[in-house]
């Protein structure tokens, strides 16, 4: 059982409509109880450019940690949104980056944004296929699917009507111009 808040369901979704022609990943912040329940409480966006580049990734990782720990949160999950509309496929490097989280928190979920559902603001709550790390594999889970609160999709809808993708930075754009944090969008007023 988890718990997904406004930020961690929004974020990677005006990641993805930034970039509709790039793959782009980001991580997971929240906290995790005892018994393994999280609370996905915001996202974290990481690139656009440079989505397999392991010392760029291995970085971006560490200050994130150190950020999330400032933060009293730590990293419990990686998104996607992979380049084809069509394609919610889990991919390799998914899987490595999620597996280096779940052995750092002892859990980890990945969220794979739906660009096919997101182009339908009806079905937006179906934005994400979520993995889940089950008997020794990644598996999809609906769990997340029922928790969207409903006053989500009416905000998502407003932001993308508004162009709210372009406040989006990530950490590509911060390293193109180092006057941009893309450290605050964890609090990124929605």
């Amino acid at each position: 059982m988890s718990t997904i808040e406004l930020h961690a369901y929004i974020l990677p979704l005006l990641h993805a409509a930034k970039y509709p022609a790039n793959q782009v990943c980001g991580l997971l912040l929240g906290k995790v109880e005892k018994d393994s329940i999280t609370h996905v409480t915001t996202a974290l966006p990481l690139f656009h450019h440079w989505t397999t580049l392991t010392p760029m990734l291995d970085m971006a990782l560490q200050q994130a940690e150190l950020y999330a720990k400032k933060k009293q949160l730590q990293i419990i999950g990686w998104y996607q949104a992979n380049e084809r509309v069509d394609d919610v496929s889990l991919h390799d490097n998914a899987i490595k980056v999620a597996d280096a989280i779940r052995q750092r928190s002892k859990t980890s979920r990945i969220f794979i944004v739906n660009n096919e559902k997101l182009s339908s603001l009806e079905k937006a709550t179906e934005a994400y296929v979520i993995y889940d790390y089950q008997e020794q594999q990644w598996k999809a889970s609906k769990d997340i699917q029922d928790q969207v609160k409903q006053d989500y999709l009416p905000k998502l809808r407003g932001l993308l009507s508004a162009c709210g993708y372009q406040r989006i930075i990530d950490l590509d754009e911060h390293l193109e111009d180092v006057s941009l944090d893309w450290l605050s969008m964890t609090e990124l007023k929605l």
